[in-house]
């Protein structure tokens, strides 16, 4: 605490030399007679008396005494961090680039019984967060509020609702579903647009193998779906061929936006373990992870060439412009003064914006084309490339035309490529 704790600085220790600074030139250690050099000097002061070497400060484990207001506080994240990554000596796991306690980030450390502890604690403060911010209507049902707001890129994201922030309703847990019902009489259906995002950038880069991906059948006989037309399985597939890493498919999925948005080898491999520890799949390190992202440069060359021109047009115009007509312009510094090429946050932005925007328009003539119909098929709640639609559940003849509707009015061609729509039935958990 004295010195700083180095050893150098221990052994000639400035305050213990009584200097009132740390000396940077011979004016520092005052009158001086004859010549001497400022490293002469630093070595005439003496050792440090408290010789205490590096201290850690720890912050307090316990709960806080009572604020004002009569509520306690626990112990935040970052003394968790603490407790975690530097008195038990974990992995450090990070969450845009800073050490962090979520719960889904922990998870591939569940086999130690305090993080095990952890997740489970952290899991039901959300949901006591949720349901306490939830009080029933008039009718005596939970109504969310969903308030929609346009992101930078595009999308549409929420605020606040019933769902956690940003989640599709196929997401939520089947015994939780039971609790969302739609109106007496009525189905929900939610359809989702397959792949959206992927095919846009099919479509901005002309990828020929990422295009093959979106129109071609897979030919990879004892796969489940040799035959079918899937992306993420043909993901899989080249991944296999060129990096040598057998990916599930729903690694396979985070894998490939993770490589268009500009995820970095350590964060993308952080999230493909946690992927792996919640469905199963493979546990990659970070040399393989490095392997992969070479894989996918060498098949998908032409989607390599199109991020390195977003960036080199955002870095000498501080704009880009989406197929749709919107224009993006970035303010303040973009560069890094290190690398001299674009800052991480802005390169990432630069390779989302036109994507996430496009595929937000994609939806919009959607929307459109389903608003013809608003006496037969209500929209509920829009997350990124899902919709929360409301039909008359009888019928049987309403439901099949209602469903028909959907199937034809979501299904667009655009900018040459088909946006086509998945999981178009009633939801039967929710009736």
């Amino acid at each position: 605490e004295c010195c700083g704790g180095g050893k150098a600085a221990c052994l000639h220790c400035w305050r213990c030399g009584g200097l009132p600074k740390k000396p940077e030139r011979k004016a520092d250690f005052g009158a001086v007679e004859g010549k001497v050099t400022v490293a002469q000097l630093r070595a005439r002061l003496p050792a440090c008396l408290c010789a205490k070497g590096k201290v850690e400060h720890w912050l307090p484990l316990h709960i806080e005494a009572e604020a004002a207001d009569g509520k306690r506080k626990t112990a935040g994240s970052a003394k968790l961090a603490d407790i975690f990554y530097r008195g038990l000596g974990l992995p450090a796991r990070r969450y845009k680039g800073k050490e962090t306690v979520r719960a889904d980030q922990l998870a591939p450390l569940a086999d130690r019984p305090l993080i095990a502890q952890w997740i489970i604690v952290s899991k039901l403060g959300a949901d006591v967060t949720t349901l306490r911010r939830l009080e029933p209507g008039p009718d005596g049902r939970l109504h969310s509020s969903f308030d929609p707001w346009g992101t930078a890129a595009g999308r549409v994201a929420s605020r606040g609702s019933l769902l956690q922030g940003g989640t599709n309703l196929m997401n939520i847990p089947e015994k939780h579903r039971y609790v969302i019902v739609p109106d007496p009489g009525h189905y929900f259906v939610a359809p989702d647009k397959a792949q959206i995002e992927g095919r846009v950038v099919a479509v901005r880069s002309g990828d020929v193998n990422l295009l093959s991906a979106f129109r071609d059948v897979i030919d990879w006989p004892g796969n489940p779906r040799h035959g079918k037309v899937d992306s993420h399985t043909k993901v899989m597939q080249l991944v296999l061929q060129h990096g040598h890493v057998a990916v599930s498919r729903d690694q396979a999925k985070r894998l490939t936006y993770a490589y268009f948005y500009g995820g970095s080898p350590e964060q993308v491999a952080l999230e493909l373990n946690a992927e792996a520890a919640r469905k199963g799949g493979v546990v990659i390190d970070i040399t393989q992870m490095r392997r992969v992202f070479a894989a996918l440069d060498a098949a998908f060359p032409q989607v390599r060439q199109q991020k390195l021109s977003d960036a080199a047009e955002v870095a000498s115009t501080r704009k880009l412009i989406s197929r749709t007509g919107r224009l993006r312009t970035w303010n303040g510094y973009i560069l890094d003064a290190k690398t001299k090429g674009l800052k991480e946050k802005v390169a990432k932005e630069a390779w989302s914006f036109a994507p996430q925007d496009m595929a937000a328009w994609v939806l919009a003539i959607d929307l459109d084309a389903l608003a013809k119909h608003a006496k037969l098929i209500t929209p509920l709640i829009h997350v990124h490339d899902e919709l929360v639609l409301q039909i008359p559940a009888a019928p049987s003849t309403v439901v099949d035309e209602a469903l028909a509707i959907i199937r034809e009015a979501m299904t667009t061609t655009l900018w040459g490529m088909t946006f086509p729509v998945d999981h178009v039935e009633p939801l039967e958990c929710w009736q």
